[in-house]
């Protein structure tokens, strides 16, 4: 039997032809034939046998993405299979690309493919097979160039047959769907030998014992072959088709290529009896044949050393009590590894029966009487005894939370397994009291603390069945609602939930957690907690929720001290001190810059209420904004005013702290600490430009409120000198952001790191010496350290980067982490995900990161993911009305689930970057978590004032999770901070000014374009070639300043002299990648202004705008960014894993300059100091430079987690403050 490439799968016998004509003749599919010569033709109706081309046709360009698809790569000189999308191609036409004449898609069976066959149909992206199901995205009509190859029946992952048919031209992969109706019928032969055969190969893959019969059964039935939309030949097949020559011989050249991609398979079908009948030649094991490229960018391995390492995949490994919870709510399988040292199971306390009260009681008698009248501490109801302190089972009433009512009903919050969770209500007794009611004499009450089941909370269908937390509301409530005593096991601090597999009636519960009804989150409640909520009471009704009511209302009252000033929110205010002004609140969440005033006086007004009189303080950046001269900004530099206001108290929203440093070193060191500015400068007049300097004397300050600051600052730095930083593991390192951030806070040092790339790897290493960085898979890792734990002596692990040459260390043993953190893959949740996939493998690795802390049970845990992870659904398996099969918000509440069951607090929220110093819009949601035995940080206050402000989130409960407010909280919090957002050119205005050299590809050069660039060479703008080059020839430096330069200016901004640092006068990284000739082109034709803010796409040049936007309805908004500016005083758009200006998030051209952003300037964006090297395990430069920015993507930006360590400090100092006083 001739053995074939597994492109080549069939020749055109003519005989097999005639056949087939004549039978689709005899049974009347076809229209009318004439015989000649033998041979039935076909005469359609309109018969059309050239392509008309059409005005919307688009040349193929590398250039041009389509609507809604990311790039890949941005180099020319990629390999094919590297970078190529993939596509889909609906109603295409084939044919010649000089006559325009159709030819049959047989043709592209051909060994080799002479490049004059190309194509022309509409094209959409495509990820996985869902894009499949839906068509209904606009396409775009594209014309083909020449057709390279063709790659059908080859096999995937799932050891089962791909149904698709490939094409690859020089700039895509394309899958075919419908052709055209005027190509239908030259692709009828092929279409019909690819349905055949993968029906074949289906239905020996099912039934092993069939006949010739029952097969044919099964490919003339709808069912077989391929889904819709894939094209399905619907003519009918007999036996003489399955066994002509033509037939025989692309079914032959399919096995060939199925021996290749998998003997399993291939022996398999061989084994099906009617593959014995019917070809009795094939080989049951046949000789290996040459492979060609296959479409698939993950199926095999890429000459990129770091894209070959991230496609490997592997089964997620969890530990004992994470992959019970997670296993029945993932699809996915999850590999267990059990661990004889597991925590300490706590188990139920054994649960009595208790009478219950179906009706109401026919008697209600008081027991124990307290000294004050009217208030008990036992009733006994029809002979059953309640004490003070019980827990009871109250009947269903109305629930004033409406959002919490109707999620009680929902199918999501219904529990299967425990019916009084649906059916009834839990409370503490914390008093009984009686109250004179009109008309019916005494009534017989008592005061409880409400308690709710997990399922009516954010865990719903993931809550444990017997869990109750802690609400911090309560009510009086009449005796006879109780139904019942209810069996509760309170827990210690910190320790694990009981597992699930408890016996007993439903009447038995335990209790740990409060949760925080607004923030859904929950935590711990510690004995100071309770004691100062309980001093608020009075002895005989003691109740933890009445006591913070009495706490939250002095603390929101501005209220007189007895040596002056007045004291707000836990806060003193003296004449003299400095405060934040907000003279315009707003209950619509909008991000105002806060002004800085000083308090002069306090002023009582005629109805009650307080007024401050205060004097205004200016900002020097403003001021130097205006004059428009370059000269350096500070946003902590004061200029005071002889400004004087009248302010409502209410406008008050916290305070500043204000010096006037006598040296530069005093003043950087009273800087770095939050809300601490500096004046030096006096401004007379606001109509007077002229400032005049100010000496430290002529400041007035508050004396004790600054050494009241000062000592507190004093006393920080000592215990942080005794106690020492917390020990980090990283996981999914990265290049570092996070690590960055979190040990410049000075609490946190990252001692382990485990990074799966070996550049980022590499990357995390050279920044961070002191740390052991694992090139390594976490599940990997984590499996070694459990099975060292338990004595087995696994083999040494070694890095993915480097093999055998490096044996890495095991992990640290349990007892030496104190703090986990780190954002697992975030991919499969992000938004720029456009196939989103409920089963996809990198969503249980959250199960893995937790996995560790189940492991270590460090101090503090840190979990970072982006947004899209709100919007993530799980699917559920399982059966029965009530269990809902897709989990809303699945992996947050596995988070949840999984965090409280170990025994820990836990919260989330969304935070956004620039509103804690980097000058991107970037929403990251954080999960804080703290064991429970200690004290829970809170999440840092907005600082910088950015313009967008955080969006509420709907939560599947009906409930809303608020941002994070400077002041104020749900409804009535706002945005507001104390410094201006870091802008683009805070960021970045420092460094060396470079154009790209425009190629004039499509527009011939003008006088204009000549004498413009004249005059930018002229202001010491340099112009570089930046497009790229095919081959061996391509330039091997990029576009910039590949080796240290020096900067444009010295720091003009606290920003810039932040990330400069102590690092030397050179810039390193400053270069963009090269790209395709039209791309260069149309950035270097980007206006500097536009028609909006932003110029776009839209601004350019009629020549050299792009159908595939300009014709999409929805190009005004979906593709603004698209050929994006920046503006320099904006802000960059949320940084990507890749610089792609012709893109969706395209918005990457520099504000002034005739470029997209460099490395650096990138680097800027997420906060990284000019002294961080990214490295690479890539040779190519343009390789070199793909993996610095992704790696610089893929970042955590360095001041959102320089925020989060100080909040996790103050926790710490908390801690130790405790520790000291109870010493």
């Amino acid at each position: 039997m001739k053995r074939r490439n597994r492109d080549s799968v069939g020749d055109r016998d003519s005989g097999s032809v005639k056949r087939r004509m004549r039978e689709r003749s005899e049974s009347g599919s076809l229209g009318p034939r004439r015989p000649k010569n033998d041979v039935w033709v076909e005469l359609p109706p309109v018969p059309q046998t050239h392509y008309a081309p059409r005005d919307d046709d688009e040349d193929e360009d590398p250039g041009v993405p389509l609507p809604g698809e990311t790039p890949l790569g941005n180099d020319a000189d990629d390999d094919v299979d590297e970078t190529l999308p993939i596509r889909t191609l609906d109603r295409f036409s084939l044919f010649n690309a000089s006559t325009k004449k159709f030819v049959s898609s047989e043709r592209l069976l051909a060994d080799d493919l002479s490049g004059d066959i190309v194509g022309v149909g509409v094209a959409r992206p495509y990820a996985d097979d869902d894009d499949l199901d839906d068509l209904t995205t606009e396409g775009q009509r594209l014309l083909l160039s020449s057709i390279l190859e063709c790659s059908l029946h080859w096999v995937l992952d799932n050891e089962q047959l791909d149904q698709k048919i490939y094409l690859r031209t020089q700039n895509a992969w394309y899958i075919l769907l419908s052709p055209a109706p005027s190509y239908a019928r030259y692709h009828l032969a092929l279409q019909r030998k690819h349905h055949v055969t993968d029906a074949i190969i289906s239905w020996c893959l099912m039934t092993v014992n069939t006949t010739v019969v029952d097969l044919l059964v099964y490919i003339n039935s709808p069912t077989a072959g391929v889904r819709p939309p894939l094209l399905r030949y619907t003519g009918s097949v007999t036996a003489d088709d399955l066994t002509s020559p033509d037939f025989i011989s692309y079914f032959a050249a399919t096995m060939d290529r199925l021996s290749d991609d998998s003997i399993g398979l291939y022996q398999r079908v061989l084994q099906a009896s009617v593959i014995q009948k019917l070809y009795p030649d094939l080989s049951p094991s046949p000789a290996p044949s040459v492979s060609s490229s296959t479409p698939q960018r993950f199926c095999r391995k890429l000459n990129d050393v770091e894209k070959n390492v991230l496609q490997h995949s592997d089964h997620t490994v969890v530990t004992t009590r994470v992959g019970a919870i997670a296993q029945s709510l993932f699809s996915q399988e999850l590999r267990t590894i059990p661990m004889s040292a597991d925590l300490e199971q706590r188990a139920l306390l054994p649960a009595p029966a208790h009478p219950v009260h179906h009706e109401d009681p026919t008697s209600m008698e008081w027991v124990e009487h307290t000294d004050k009248a009217h208030i008990y501490r036992s009733v006994q109801i029809d002979g059953i005894l309640y004490k003070a302190g019980d827990f009871v089972i109250v009947q269903v009433g109305d629930d004033s939370d409406k959002g919490r009512s109707k999620n009680a009903t929902s199918a999501e919050a219904w529990c299967p397994s425990n019916g009084l969770a649906n059916k009834k209500w839990f409370c503490r007794i914390n008093y009984f009291f009686e109250e004179p009611v009109e008309g019916k004499g005494w009534r017989k009450f008592f005061h409880a603390q409400w308690l709710v089941h997990g399922s009516k909370t954010l865990l719903q269908e993931a809550a444990h069945p017997r869990a109750l937390y802690w609400l911090n509301e309560c009510d009086d409530l009449g005796l006879e609602c109780i139904y019942s005593a209810c069996n509760v096991t309170i827990l210690p601090h910190g320790q694990p939930e009981p597992l699930e597999e408890v016996t007993g009636p439903e009447n038995n519960f335990f209790l740990g957690l409060t949760l925080d009804d607004e923030a859904h989150s929950f935590k711990q409640q510690s004995p100071k907690e309770i004691k100062q909520a309980l001093a608020h009471c009075d002895k005989h009704r003691p109740c933890f929720p009445c006591g913070l009511t009495v706490m939250q209302e002095i603390h929101t009252t501005w209220t007189r001290l007895a040596k002056g000033g007045y004291t707000y929110q836990g806060i003193d205010y003296h004449v003299d001190d400095f405060v934040y002004v907000h003279t315009c609140p707003t209950s619509e969440g909008t991000a105002t810059l806060l002004d800085i005033a000083q308090i002069t006086q306090f002023v009582d007004n005629e109805h009650g209420g307080l007024f401050l009189r205060v004097r205004l303080y200016g900002r020097y950046d403003k001021l130097v904004k205006a004059s428009g001269a370059l000269l350096p900004r500070d946003n902590r530099r004061l200029v005071r005013t002889n400004v004087y206001q009248n302010i409502e108290s209410r406008c008050v929203e916290g305070k500043a702290f204000v010096a006037c440093p006598a040296s530069a070193r005093a003043k950087e060191t009273w800087v770095q600490r939050d809300d601490h500015f500096y004046c030096d400068l006096s401004q007379h007049s606001s109509a007077s430009p002229t400032l005049e300097p100010l000496t430290s004397g002529a400041l007035a300050q508050c004396m004790d409120c600054n050494a009241a600051d000062l000592d507190s600052f004093m006393a920080e730095e000592c215990l942080m000198a005794t106690h020492g930083k917390l020990r980090g593991l990283e996981l999914f390192a990265g290049a570092g952001g996070l690590s960055t951030g979190l040990e410049m806070s000075g609490f946190i040092e990252t001692k382990w790191a485990v990074e799966f790339s070996p550049s980022a790897a590499k990357t995390f290493q050279a920044n961070h010496a002191q740390a052991v960085t694992y090139n390594q898979s976490s599940n990997c890792l984590l499996e070694h350290a459990i099975n060292n734990a338990e004595g087995k002596c696994p083999s040494p692990l070694y890095s993915i980067g480097r093999g055998k040459d490096e044996e890495l260390p095991p992990l640290p043993p349990r007892g030496e982490v104190d703090f986990i953190y780190g954002g697992p893959p975030c991919q499969s949740f992000s938004m720029m995900n456009h196939c989103r996939r409920p089963d996809d493998k990198r969503s249980t690795l959250v199960c893995n990161m937790i996995s560790y802390v189940e492991f270590y049970r460090p101090q503090y845990f840190l979990l970072e993911n982006v947004a899209g992870i709100f919007s993530y659904h799980l699917d559920r398996q399982g059966q029965g009305k009530h269990v809902v099969k897709k989990l809303k918000m699945g992996v947050v509440k596995f988070i949840l689930r999984a965090l409280t069951a170990l025994g820990y607090q836990i919260q989330f929220r969304i935070l956004q970057a620039g509103q804690y110093g980097a000058p991107q819009g970037r929403r990251r949601v954080i999960f804080l978590g703290a064991r429970g035995d200690m004290p829970m940080p809170a999440y840092p206050i907005p600082q910088y004032a950015y313009s967008t402000r955080l969006q509420n989130i709907k939560l599947p409960i009906h409930e809303i999770l608020y941002p994070t407010f400077r002041v104020g909280h749900g409804d009535q919090g706002h945005q507001c901070a104390p410094l201006p957002a870091v802008t683009i050119n805070d960021a970045i205005s420092d460094l060396p000014k470079f154009d790209w050299q425009n190629p004039h590809t499509v527009l011939a050069q003008s006088e204009e374009d000549v004498q413009e660039l004249k005059k930018r060479q002229c202001e010491g703008i340099l112009t570089l070639d930046a497009v790229a080059c095919r081959g061996p020839s391509a330039a091997n430096i990029h576009p910039g300043f590949n080796k240290p330069h020096d900067y444009l200016y010295p720091p003009l901004t606290r920003y810039q002299m932040w990330l400069r640092g102590e690092g030397g006068d050179k810039v390193t990284y400053h270069y963009t990648l090269r790209y395709q000739d039209k791309v260069i082109e149309r950035v270097c034709n980007i206006p500097m202004t536009g028609k909006g803010r932003f110029p776009n796409h839209t601004d350019l040049p009629v020549k050299l705008q792009m159908g595939t936007f300009m014709k999409n309805s929805k190009s005004k908004t979906q593709y603004q960014t698209v050929y994006g500016r920046l503006h320099g005083d904006g802000h960059f758009l949320t940084a990507m894993t890749s610089l792609a200006p012709n893109c969706k998030g395209g918005r990457v051209i520099h504000p002034n300059q005739k470029r997209v952003l460099t490395v650096r300037e990138y680097a800027r964006s997420q906060g990284f100091p000019d002294s961080y090297q990214f490295l690479s395990t890539n040779t190519k430069p343009s390789k070199v430079a793909e993996d610095q920015l992704r790696q610089i993507g893929n970042a955590v930006p360095v001041p959102l987690a320089l925020a989060l360590g100080k909040e996790i400090g103050k926790a710490l100092i908390q801690l130790w403050d405790k520790e000291e006083d109870e010493a």
